[in-house]
């Protein structure tokens, strides 16, 4: 009877050893899946600060490279219809077209506006106002289009908005 009583005693012994060792399993399995988990959202988040960095970078470059580009464009479209007619004038604006897709190819879209548009500031500025019936900052007209990487903003869009014209009765 008293080795049956022992072994009894053994077993509930090992029992408790091995409900002891499960959850210990169990334990090291939570904090293995929450540490893995950890692990992704900090690759995650470093590969975020890394895009960020990169379209920061290109920011300072392509900012220089737009406002020559702003400045050509703007002088071929002051041109009387006669001299873009020019082969060399269109040699330009075929140079020009190259350099849009050059931007495209290196994340870099242009922001515009069109007439009735809400007035977003994150990606325009106001460069004066004209007197409307009705709307009031709305976009009027682009003046200059802007540039951005993402949301890293390279340049803001130039517009005119409408505002309210005020009428004193």
């Amino acid at each position: 009877m008293k080795k049956q009583t022992g072994n009894h005693t053994k077993q509930a012994e090992l029992e408790v050893q091995v409900q002891q060792l499960l959850e210990k399993v169990t334990d090291l399995d939570t904090k293995l899946r929450t540490a893995l988990a950890d692990y992704q959202n900090v690759r995650k988040e470093i590969e975020k600060q890394q895009e960020l960095r990169e379209s920061m970078l290109k920011k300072y470059v392509f900012n220089d490279l737009i406002d020559i580009f702003s400045d050509l464009f703007f002088a071929v479209e002051q041109m009387p219809e006669e001299a873009k007619k020019d082969s060399n004038i269109q040699g330009i604006v075929m140079i020009m077209a190259k350099y849009k897709d050059l931007l495209r190819n290196h994340g870099v879209t242009e922001i515009t506006f069109k007439e009735g548009d809400d007035y977003d500031a994150r990606f325009a500025e106001v460069l004066g106002v004209v007197q409307h019936a009705t709307l009031d900052s709305k976009v009027a007209q682009t003046i200059q289009p802007g540039y951005r990487i993402g949301e890293v903003l390279i340049k803001p869009a130039r517009v005119m908005i409408y505002k309210k014209q005020i009428t004193n009765s």
